[in-house]
């Protein structure tokens, strides 16, 4: 094989490497390690782990300070870090998720933590989580609210790849607008994935929630949209897992046709 071919051959193979279907983790918190809860700022807050995904590393942040689709919400009385949280289950305990025992509102705080809202902001609220653009992308997290039976809180899912646009998260196992969530102060809820939302089924444990947005195309962001909250009550998510197929930047492909030129250039000099 001459070098022209083995050039060539050289290419094709990273081009294909960088486009293979890799769906791993993209981003993904479980909170665990978050310093001094009560002066943390929630807002921009980085992902647990820097995930190499399809070739490249990935990252991820939450937004509250009303850009992306959020909502500008007051650190420390309408939003903190809490020393509660959840016992990571899978997908999320293979990524090394923190398995600390369950501990809720009621619940002593033994160091598992969670990300909480405090409904005293009118009751309505979007957290959004953005993470390196990515396909078949797949969002499991725990939540859990303290007081409020499920015929109250509404959760809206919706997703957007430039942070703008968002289009309602619709899985066809959803008969009615939004998700209930029931109240529990005893256990986090469980979900049901095959219906790509929440059960009004309460227990131990905690099957994640699923987003299920495989098929539907380049995804950055994914925005949580609670209503009908109480002026006290309390929204807490843990273990947000986030997986799909990172997608290359073109700046990825451009580094590529840069190195054969040079390398093709080197190869007909020697000649």
């Amino acid at each position: 094989m001459n070098t022209k071919k083995i050039l060539v051959t050289i290419g094709f193979t990273a081009v294909a490497t960088l486009s293979a279907n890799a769906q791993n983790l993209v981003a993904g918190w479980d909170f665990a390690d978050v310093l001094n809860l009560a002066g943390t700022n929630v807002n921009g807050y980085m992902e647990k782990t820097n995930a190499s995904n399809n070739g490249f590393g990935t990252s991820g942040q939450i937004y509250i300070d009303g850009t992306n689709g959020s909502t500008s919400i007051t650190q420390g009385t309408q939003t903190t870090f809490n020393a509660y949280g959840a016992a990571a289950g899978n997908p999320g305990f293979s990524d090394g998720f923190d398995q600390t025992a369950s501990q809720t509102f009621s619940g002593p705080a033994t160091g598992q933590q969670a990300l909480t809202f405090i409904g005293n902001h009118g009751g309505s609220f979007n957290v959004v989580f953005g993470f390196t653009t990515a396909q078949d992308v797949v969002m499991n997290f725990d939540w859990l609210t303290s007081t409020t039976g499920f015929t109250t809180d509404i959760l809206d899912i919706s997703y957007s790849n430039d942070g703008t646009s968002y289009t309602p998260y619709d899985h066809a196992g959803r008969t009615s607008p939004g998700y209930w969530a029931g109240g529990s102060t005893t256990s986090w809820a469980q979900s049901t994935g095959s219906l790509g939302g929440l059960s009004p089924a309460f227990g131990d444990g905690q099957p994640d929630m699923e987003v299920d947005l495989i098929g539907l195309g380049d995804v950055s962001f994914v925005r949580l949209e609670f209503s009908g909250l109480g002026s006290s009550e309390q929204i807490a998510i843990d273990n947000v897992h986030i997986a799909g197929t990172a997608v290359p930047e073109p700046s990825a492909f451009a580094a590529i046709a840069g190195a054969l030129a040079l390398a093709f250039v080197g190869a007909r000099r020697r000649k």
